[in-house]
């Protein structure tokens, strides 16, 4: 499926049926229509090769297309140094922003996503801060693949974000990171996941981004990078989130976990 060849992927999946558990099977099944569903959207677009990328895309504009390829091999070498490893193989899916909403469920505010597969939105790649939207969604292809799927969604938002680098910040997000900082809008670690998955508003989302943002910022300013692989470590290999947090992060590192910003 990575590879966009449907055909195999859906002959494995199908053969599941009935040899795995009910809720598997929902699991697989959904895959198998998602799968189905790519099979039909991209039979009309253009595939453009780089060494770790497969860039399929609807659009005739080569320049454009070229210049994504070239910007995701950049920070694909980055973000390699950085972590020690990376994905050897990535195929980026672009599609307009009414597709990526429609086909997918996306929500308004989703620029792109990653599931196996990277989808980006294609004003993202035509903007001027393609490098900042490039380095944010790859880190989340980089982090499934070194780390596997027990990273906390927040780990993997505030790393994204992270990885932008600086770039200003809006009055709202500066709002809202004071309400983080003062406590009075903090939401302690082990729930800032629902935030996510379960909003109740767009700004639930938006405070839960830069809560996000800014634990890893302190995480990394604190402890190094090492450290904060160390953490990523400990989750891949089995251990609980608190329990690999209050390992790698000691003393001061566990009372932001426990609910404070210090």
């Amino acid at each position: 499926f990575r590879r966009s060849d449907f055909d195999t992927a859906l002959e494995f999946w199908k053969r599941a049926n009935g040899k795995v558990s009910a809720a598997t099977w929902q699991a697989v099944a959904g895959r198998i229509s998602q799968a189905q569903r790519d099979q039909v959207v991209e039979r009309t677009f253009n595939s453009i090769r780089t060494p770790h990328f497969d860039i399929r895309v609807q659009s005739s504009s080569h320049s454009a297309v070229e210049e994504l390829g070239r910007r995701l091999e950049l920070e694909h070498e980055r973000l390699a140094a950085q972590l020690g490893g990376g994905p050897q193989h990535v195929t980026v899916i672009v599609y307009t922003a009414e597709d990526l909403q429609r086909l997918y469920h996306q929500r308004d505010w989703a620029v792109g996503f990653y599931d196996g597969r990277l989808r980006l939105r294609w004003n993202e790649v035509l903007g001027p801060e393609l490098s900042v939207f490039i380095a944010h969604e790859l880190s989340h292809a980089f982090l499934h693949h070194l780390y596997g799927m027990s990273v906390p969604i927040w780990v993997h938002e505030g790393f994204a974000q992270f990885q932008e680098g600086l770039r200003p910040r809006s009055p709202e997000e500066e709002s809202m990171e004071q309400g983080v900082r003062s406590r009075t809008s903090w939401v302690p670690l082990a729930w800032l996941d629902r935030r996510f998955t379960q909003p109740s508003s767009d700004q639930d989302v938006g405070r839960a981004y830069v809560q996000a943002r800014l634990v890893v910022e302190e995480l990394v300013k604190r402890y190094g990078m090492e450290r904060l692989t160390a953490f990523l470590q400990r989750l891949a290999r089995g251990t609980p989130v608190e329990a690999a947090f209050d390992e790698t992060f000691p003393v001061r590192g566990a009372r932001v976990n426990q609910g404070t910003f210090e």
